[in-house]
């Protein structure tokens, strides 16, 4: 054959080549799929943990998320208008916060939800996300909190352990967020969901900045949280929600914290310091007896305050468990007294009586109707006749 002649091929062959060619490309294709997923996801993850700071007032949401968009080189996606109202109007200022904690607060305030799908982040409600996007939630919620404790937590603790002064008259929660934030160089963020009238009257002296915090909320009918990077004033109930979620880091958070322990007649005071050092909370036994009773208890990733409360039941006593600020104080209750009930005194038998005696009857002038008059019986010697 001349080598410029081409070889010869049968129809088969010839049907074969573009199918085989269809094969490979298919094959090269999910081979780099994964790859190219990897890719994506890797550059969201790494704007995500990007530091910025933003100062919204008033701002409508798409406003909002296109800024983000831009800045971070992300695609930001939002939920159509029926779920998403791209006019509705936020506020939110943070200096030096990661975007992953920017986009947990925008979306809190209004109300939503995000996750990372489809080379794209998605921003909608909680109700519209399928079952593996919440676990995705979930997953990084676990993640950030872990997080937390490697990054800006220490921080934040050692800032609210200081001792601090305040002066606040008639000050709406808007203005002690002001002030505060320049008294203690940390992220505060009130919740848009607070009594407009609400208003704050405090002053106190030489104070730890997280007792501070939580006497300002107390005040003003709210509660704190620590998550995110920031502090969160809000109503009691949302903080109650975060708290049963393990979602705040403050030391109130912690009482909700989950612990597992394995007490084997242990004195209590061992087994409440055991706690402590798990938790990594300051934990103060008030009223203990001494000595100590002991406690025999197993427990497997149970809230804090729980375990606690347990373990004092567990030894008869009665106890209060109270977060104060830094530290979870737990005062024993002294039981009421049980009322002294006199033993039972054995029954007295009356004495017998004698029958009472006959009597005569009594005459009288009355007799019964239809009796005879009893006529008076005639002296001896005296006849009466007719």
């Amino acid at each position: 054959m001349s080598p410029f002649q081409q070889p010869y091929r049968t129809d088969k062959e010839i049907a074969m080549k573009p199918r085989s060619a269809a094969i490979l490309l298919l094959a090269l294709v999910l081979i780099a799929s994964p790859v190219f997923a990897q890719a994506w996801r890797a550059k969201i993850d790494e704007a995500l943990r990007k530091k910025v700071s933003y100062d919204f007032t008033v701002i409508a949401l798409a406003d909002v998320f296109r800024l983000l968009s831009q800045d971070a080189d992300v695609n930001i996606i939002l939920d159509g208008p029926a779920t998403v109202d791209p006019t509705a109007k936020i506020s939110f200022a943070a200096k030096d916060m990661t975007l992953g904690s920017v986009l947990d607060w925008i979306t809190r305030i209004a109300g939503l939800e995000w996750v990372v799908q489809d080379e794209a982040i998605f921003i909608t409600k909680y109700p519209r996300l399928s079952e593996s996007a919440r676990r995705q939630i979930d997953a990084r919620n676990v993640a950030v909190r872990t997080e937390s404790i490697k990054t800006w937590l220490p921080a934040m603790q050692r800032t609210l352990s200081e001792k601090v002064s305040v002066s606040f008259v008639q000050k709406s929660p808007s203005d002690c967020r002001d002030s505060l934030k320049i008294l203690l160089g940390v992220n505060i963020i009130v919740s848009p969901n607070i009594d407009p009238k609400a208003s704050v009257t405090l002053a106190v002296s030489k104070m730890t900045a997280e007792n501070v915090l939580s006497w300002v909320a107390r005040k003003a009918g709210l509660d704190f949280a620590v998550l995110d990077e920031a502090v969160y004033f809000a109503p009691v109930d949302e903080i109650r929600i975060m708290r049963s979620t393990g979602l705040d880091l403050s030391s109130q958070g912690k009482a909700h914290d989950l612990v597992s322990f394995d007490f084997n007649d242990d004195p209590l005071d061992v087994a409440i310091d055991a706690l402590a050092k798990k938790s990594g909370v300051k934990i103060f036994l008030r009223g203990c007896p001494d000595p100590a009773p002991r406690v025999s208890l197993v427990g497997s990733d149970m809230p804090l305050s729980a375990a606690l409360q347990a373990a004092v039941s567990k030894t008869g006593l009665n106890a209060v468990v109270i977060p104060e600020g830094d530290t979870i104080v737990i005062s024993i209750v002294a039981a009421p007294p049980k009322p002294v009930v006199a033993p039972p005194q054995p029954a007295v038998q009356p004495a017998p009586q004698a029958p009472p005696a006959e009597t005569p009857a009594a005459t009288t002038d009355e007799s019964p109707p239809g009796a005879a008059a009893a006529q008076p019986e005639a002296p001896p010697g005296d006849k009466t006749g007719p």
